[in-house]
């Protein structure tokens, strides 16, 4: 035991200003909405191969 208290070393992390939170956030953030635009455009296209393969119908309809 004497050994592993030796060899330990503390991390000390002080709270993160807003600012970088706020940062943090927005990276994050923007690859989720990227994400989001891609599968909206791409809807369309996967229902029409998902019909054909598959003989099934997708419904898709427009969101305000």
């Amino acid at each position: 035991m004497h050994r592993l208290v030796n060899n330990t070393s503390i991390d000390w992390f002080t709270a993160w200003p807003r600012q970088a939170l706020h940062a943090v956030a927005n990276q994050f953030l923007a690859k989720v909405v990227e994400h989001v635009v891609h599968v909206h455009l791409s809807v369309g296209q996967y229902s029409k191969e998902f019909l054909a393969k598959l003989r099934r119908i997708n419904h898709v309809t427009p969101k305000k």
